[in-house]
């Protein structure tokens, strides 16, 4: 069981505990925003507030690198540092438009879903990325009904009809072995008494995995991925702390030196986490944030 993190009249050997990070590695939704306005601006430019300690601030999450760049520029977070994206489908240095890892889907799992849907009502969004020395390309493909223009991160999402994806064959104009999907995206609350069908699937192909992200989503990836693999690219000798909320976040909070739960994170989060916020969201990050300047104060 997790235990409450160090407050300011802490022991101080339970401080020293946050003395020596050298990564902090933070969650974006039900972690670090949508949370008061105030808290954020506390945390805007966090990174900077740890430079003269030498410690490097980046994100793992299942957004997009559209989705993130907004904060990620606010939290000042340094050219080059390893961002976690897609649950961990995609991690590339952030401003340097260099993709370090990327695992895709099979196409064949997207033709298989989408055999579940009814291509009237309900639809599937499908995610790509590359990058090159001009630019990050991201596109959202959506396969299903024509609800709406636009994702939850803004991206413009291009439709196709049953038509086009039956007419669509792997290596063809729009997926390729290396153009496939790392991230499928589906709102599982519009599919109705197909969801269970859909969640038998998910379940049994062994080229996937599921995780649902809050009361709306399942968020899907290739089989072995998660947001642990971004401390591949941290340095041994850099000890990590690693703060979320949800179930997609279990490997990351698992695999860091220091595991913590934000106070609204779910029962799976909790247990595998080392400690527990007193606060939620936001604060909770602001929290730890403060336990690990005091830490520093006192060793360092």
């Amino acid at each position: 069981m997790s235990q409450l993190l160090p407050d300011l009249n802490a022991p101080l050997d339970e401080l020293e505990t946050f003395s020596d990070v050298g990564v902090i590695i933070t969650d974006l939704d039900g972690t670090f925003v949508k949370q008061d306005g105030d808290v954020l601006g506390q945390l805007k430019g966090i990174q900077s507030q740890f430079s003269h300690h030498a410690i490097t601030v980046t994100i793992a999450t299942g957004r997009s690198y559209m989705g993130v760049k907004e904060v990620v520029s606010q939290m000042k977070i340094k050219r080059g540092t390893p961002l976690a994206l897609y649950n961990g489908a995609v991690v590339l240095a952030y401003h340097t438009n260099n993709i370090l890892f990327h695992k895709t889907i099979p196409f064949s799992v997207l033709q298989e879903l989408c055999t579940f849907i009814d291509w009237e009502h309900q639809h599937i969004l499908a995610y790509c990325i590359s990058g090159g020395r001009q630019n990050i390309v991201e596109t959202v493909h959506g396969f299903g009904a024509h609800t709406f223009e636009k994702d939850i991160n803004g991206m413009e999402i291009l439709w196709h009809s049953k038509d086009d994806l039956e007419n669509l064959s792997f290596g063809g104009s729009l997926f390729s072995q290396d153009y496939e999907p790392c991230s499928i995206l589906i709102d599982w609350k519009l599919l109705g008494n197909r969801a269970e069908s859909v969640a038998r699937y998910l379940e049994q192909c062994p080229l996937v995995s599921c995780t649902r992200s809050g009361n709306v989503f399942w968020e899907i990836r290739a089989s072995g991925v998660s947001k642990g693999i971004i401390f591949k690219y941290f340095s041994n000798d850099a000890r990590c702390i690693a703060i979320g909320d949800n179930d997609n976040d279990i490997e990351l909070l698992q695999k860091a030196d220091i595991g913590v739960a934000v106070a609204n994170g779910s029962s799976a989060a909790k247990a595998v986490a080392q400690y527990q916020c007193r606060e939620e969201g936001a604060s909770g990050v602001l929290e730890l944030v403060r336990t690990i300047k005091e830490a520093n104060r006192y060793f360092n």
